[in-house]
């Protein structure tokens, strides 16, 4: 199986002093080297291991293969650690055919710097990564490189820590730490984080001693090691959730995380942070998302790009102006991302694969004019980026050399009139006027890897880091969402659009419940299933009551999945559309009348909450965005699995009512009896609200569920809503995969549950646009 070995040598051999935590799972992570938990048995821990041979930096997200999901802190400790690459080897010690023309290996003494090595290749890697420094109270930012954001982030850590609760065991001398040769340039972070002089430097004395009782120094390389883990976290998350995932994402939503947080490198989670930006600002948006560049958020960065002083420089552009929403690039940074990642060959030429730059002039120097009142115009120097697939639109431009001296900026250009929008491609057409969009600071937004809302509000739930451990657990305070589903089809589909996976938390000792934690629609959800095979009114009961118990913060329970239409003319709803319960009747709850073949329902009518349903008003008033928004989230469920396509229009079939059908057949192919088609339907799910007859009896049956319509007036049958609504903090969310008759069969279950779920994401999208500061439950 492998070899045991003690957790610490393992570590050790790794390169690393930490255990990390990334998407609530356990990796010991050097640079190039990666172990994983595989297989727990009993008390003993597998491992697998996983290197680059080439020595580059190895990313979580390059774990493939199996990670248990049960392991946690505690097992390390208690466990025996077993490292392997192999179920079963071909053990080749002592064999006839093994290699034995084996030569010495020549390796230099080892000696106490050895990790500068390492170090040197973490830095050429961050070379290759980008961050954005965006100021959010001067509304600006700058792109720079990984190793200069890594820089500053020492920079300012070491600032913080002259002032900080530990000052007075901080050692670190300022004088004697060794600048670039020649500072203010590109290079200059790389050369002052190899020099081996300042890796060495003393921070703190710690109280551990080494092999000869000597006392462990915590030294800059550690605190630059430490930055490192953090900021490689961040850049593979930003991976984790670009691509497809992003393409529905609204570019006004500016995610990242706050320096403060990062450089202060403290035990504290780090929680993902959301800015609102301005119309003005969106054409550079994709071209940071196609980077995959991090976004870090602070205050008053001051000029991290500052033009050298020049007599012809116009006064306002001797610095990047506040307030305009620019983003500043260096050339330098500018010309290896071209080189590497597009094509400067080209006219116009290719910035990154899905963006071309079309310059206007490369200058600072502004020939200002004055209108007849004194107004002083300047010359509009921002730069435009354009999709790639619009280059043919665009007029040949006149070639301009990479220069790797100066910067430019992005952002609106007046003179070229034409603004972007959330989504689509930029429009001709002049921006919003000052103060009729807002303008906020940035919030919690539960950064995610899923399809995004195009009018995305920002939201209240978190998806934290511990600058330390990555994943930093939530507890049961923190969540107040709870989802419930039916079937486990339900369930996958909710799984499915989760932003981000939690880490498990017990449950209290008489809770039954399964639960799935995550973060959805930017809120902390926990979400369980029926137990199998159990459906009804007072099982459902049971698993909100249970869940309650565990979760005593929780506020609102969403029970979501399929349901059956009930036909109307006033709602023409079809399969695959969504309804939304904003009432629910218990329709088998009555009195079977003596003389009479009829049953009297006596369900009383339990409205919706009004917190929901104003809610619910605000999602109406937006249907259009809801609906792109679902589409978008099927279509990646869809590019995920084939069983959320949507089935053929022509296989919607509503027969009339005394239309049965023929005993045996899996499909409506061969019944009998007029029908109308969803085949002329617009595509994609429509929404419909109203109320919702809940009961345990499955509805097959066409005259008793027109019956039950025209008592109830409901929209369609499902079992659980009422069994929940015990109290008005409850909505129903139904994908409707049936007409509630004898026609009934299973093939649109996949699908109406995928809408249900991506319903239910746009509403909690909403919901927390909309949240309330509550004290009592920390939020």
């Amino acid at each position: 199986m492998g070899l045991e070995i003690r957790l610490d040598t393992m570590a050790h051999l790794a390169g690393t002093r930490h255990i990390q935590l990334f998407n609530n799972k356990i990796f010991i992570k050097g640079f190039s080297i990666m172990l994983v938990p595989t297989r727990h048995s009993d008390n003993i821990l597998v491992w697998h291991l996983l290197f680059k041979k080439n020595g580059n930096r190895i990313s979580y997200l390059d774990n493939n293969g199996s990670h248990i999901e049960e392991t946690n802190l505690f097992d390390l400790e208690t466990n025996r650690h077993i490292l392997g690459w192999s179920s079963s080897v071909r053990y080749l010690t002592g064999a006839a055919d093994a290699n034995y023309v084996i030569e010495g290996s020549w390796l230099k003494c080892l000696h106490e710097n050895c990790n500068l090595n390492g170090k040197v290749e973490k830095d050429i890697c961050s070379s290759k990564e980008y961050v954005v420094l965006w100021d959010v109270e001067c509304k600006r930012g700058w792109l720079v490189n990984g190793v200069n954001a890594l820089l500053h982030l020492l920079r300012a850590s070491l600032e913080f820590n002259k002032s900080d609760d530990l000052s007075f065991g901080f050692l670190f001398q300022s004088d004697k730490f060794r600048e670039a040769k020649n500072p203010y340039t590109v290079s200059a972070a790389l050369e002052v984080l190899m020099n081996a002089s300042n890796l060495d430097m003393e921070l703190y004395e710690e109280d551990e001693k080494d092999e000869s009782n000597a006392s462990i120094k915590y030294r800059i390389r550690d605190r630059v090691n430490d930055l490192y883990g953090t900021l490689e976290k961040l850049i593979d998350y930003q991976r984790s959730i670009t691509g497809e995932r992003l393409k529905s994402s609204p570019r006004k939503d500016l995610e990242g995380w706050d320096f403060e947080d990062i450089a202060t490198n403290n035990e504290s989670p780090i929680y993902p942070c959301l800015a609102e930006l301005k119309t003005i600002s969106k054409g550079w948006v994709d071209f940071i998302r196609a980077l995959k560049a991090v976004t870090v958020f602070g205050r008053n960065f001051g000029a991290l790009l500052d033009p050298v002083p020049d007599p012809g420089t116009c006064k306002c552009w001797k610095t990047l102006p506040l307030n305009k929403y620019y983003l500043a690039a260096s050339m330098e940074d500018l010309s290896r991302i071209m080189s590497r990642l597009g094509d400067p060959r080209a006219n116009p030429p290719l910035l990154i694969g899905s963006m071309v730059w079309y310059p206007s002039k490369i200058t600072t120097r502004c020939s200002c004019t004055a209108d007849s009142d004194g107004t002083v115009k300047h010359r509009e120097l921002a730069q435009v980026l354009w999709p790639s697939h619009m280059r043919e639109r665009l007029r040949k431009s006149t070639s301009f050399p990479l220069n790797k001296i100066g910067a430019v900026v992005f952002g609106h250009n007046a003179d070229i009139n034409y603004i972007w929008k959330d989504i689509g491609d930029p429009d001709k057409g002049e921006p919003p006027l000052s103060g009729e969009e807002s303008d906020d600071d940035p919030a919690d937004s539960g950064i995610g890897t899923s399809v995004r809302l195009p009018t995305e509000p920002e939201s209240q739930g978190h998806s934290p880091t511990s600058s330390s451990s990555g994943i930093h657990a939530l507890q049961h305070e923190h969540y107040r969402i709870g989802i419930i589903c039916t079937l486990p089809q339900e369930l996958k589909a909710v799984r499915t659009l989760l932003d981000s996976h939690h880490q498990d938390l017990p449950r209290r000792h008489n809770d039954m419940n399964t639960y799935v934690f995550g973060c959805l629609g930017g809120q902390n959800i926990v979400a369980a299933c029926l137990p199998y095979e159990d459906y009804g009114t007072n099982a459902a009961s049971k698993v909100a009551s249970d869940m309650g118990k565990s979760f005593t913060n929780l506020k609102w329970y969403f029970v979501v999945g399929i349901g059956g239409r009930i036909p109307s003319e006033k709602h023409n709803i079809r399969l695959g559309d969504v309804v939304v319960g904003t009432s629910v009747i218990q329709h088998d709850m009555g009195k079977a009348m003596q003389k009479d073949t009829m049953f009297l329902s006596t369900g009383i009518v339990k409205p919706t909450a009004t917190e929901l349903r104003t809610v619910i008003s605000l999602v109406e008033s937006e249907r259009d965005g809801c609906q792109v928004f679902m589409e978008t989230c099927i279509e990646f469920m869809s590019s995920r699995s084939d069983a959320y396509k949507k089935p053929e229009q022509d296989h919607d079939k509503l027969f009339e009512p005394h239309a049965i059908h023929e005993d045996g057949q899996e499909t409506c192919r061969n019944c009998k009896g007029s029908y109308s088609s969803g085949a002329t339907q617009e595509p994609g799910p429509r929404i419909h609200y109203g109320r919702i007859a809940s009961g345990n009896q499955v509805i097959k049956d066409a005259v008793m569920r027109d019956r039950i319509r025209a008592q109830t007036g409901a929209l369609c049958f499902e079992m659980e809503g009422a069994g929940v609504m015990t109290t008005e903090h409850c909505l129903i969310v139904r994908g409707i995969c049936d007409y509630a008759d004898s026609h009934k069969n299973d093939e649109w279950q996949n699908y109406a549950a995928a809408t249900a779920a991506a319903y239910t994401k746009y509403f909690l999208l909403r919901m927390g646009s909309s949240a309330v500061y509550d004290p009592k439950a920390g939020q």
